[in-house]
């Protein structure tokens, strides 16, 4: 079909309009980074990316499964839904009326697998991690933290709770989510051996540690005897 410019719509049709000129002109092949929050978003990038260019030059899947690099990422940084009021005072330092304001929590964390096409700039100057064992961080945040925060959306709804903080306020649903959470955090404790490298480990703990004090710490110090454990 047609390749032109004006038939280009989606992120993955550029990239692959992009990697096909990259061979034209000689350049290298490069690694692309998702930033989707998707389990395996590596993959599915690559996957639909190499279709793309099969469809009308095979030889450019065939240098993209050889040469460039998907890496997986885990990505997690809370936004809570913005305020009219924030959107305000946003407003008034732009001097523009924003609407699509976001704020977020101070916590971030940003994982990339370790897979590139050619050497990386220096992401961990910037507090990125590298880690050939991206399934541990996204069982951390998966089990740990989202599931605590849907378990307690759920049952809230349930009783007719509006919001997840009012949840933790109920001593029903305080204690049923300390305990889902000891219970995951043994678990995931327990992958740590499974990470190769000391930085890591300590690093997914604390990952573990925040998440644990996001969702319980907030209402009930007593979950500070959470956080007693090693990494080494």
């Amino acid at each position: 079909g047609d390749k032109g410019p004006d038939s280009r719509r989606t992120m993955p049709d550029y990239l692959t309009a992009g990697l096909r000129m990259r061979r034209e002109r000689a350049l290298p092949p490069i690694t692309a980074i998702s930033c989707d929050n998707l389990a395996e978003n590596g993959r599915k990038l690559r996957a639909i990316v190499r279709e793309m260019a099969r469809i009308d030059d095979p030889s450019l899947a065939d240098r993209i499964d050889q040469e460039c690099a998907f890496p997986e990422t885990m990505v997690d940084r809370i936004v809570p839904a913005t305020r009219e009021s924030e959107i305000e005072a946003i407003s008034a330092i732009l001097n523009v009326v924003d609407r699509a304001t976001v704020r977020t929590e101070a916590f971030w964390q940003w994982v990339i697998e370790d897979r590139f096409a050619s050497p990386p700039p220096d992401f961990e100057s910037v507090g990125v991690l590298i880690t050939r064992n991206i399934a541990s961080w996204e069982q951390a945040k998966l089990r740990l933290l989202n599931g605590a925060h849907s378990t307690l959306a759920y049952l809230g709804a349930l009783l007719d709770i509006e919001t997840v903080s009012d949840a933790m306020r109920d001593p029903l649903l305080a204690g049923f989510v300390e305990r889902l959470m000891r219970a995951g955090k043994e678990v995931m404790f327990s992958t740590l051996a499974l990470v190769e490298h000391q930085r890591e480990r300590a690093a997914l703990a604390e990952l573990i540690r925040d998440a644990l004090l996001r969702v319980v710490g907030r209402a009930d110090e007593r979950c500070h005897a959470l956080f007693e454990v090693g990494v080494g």
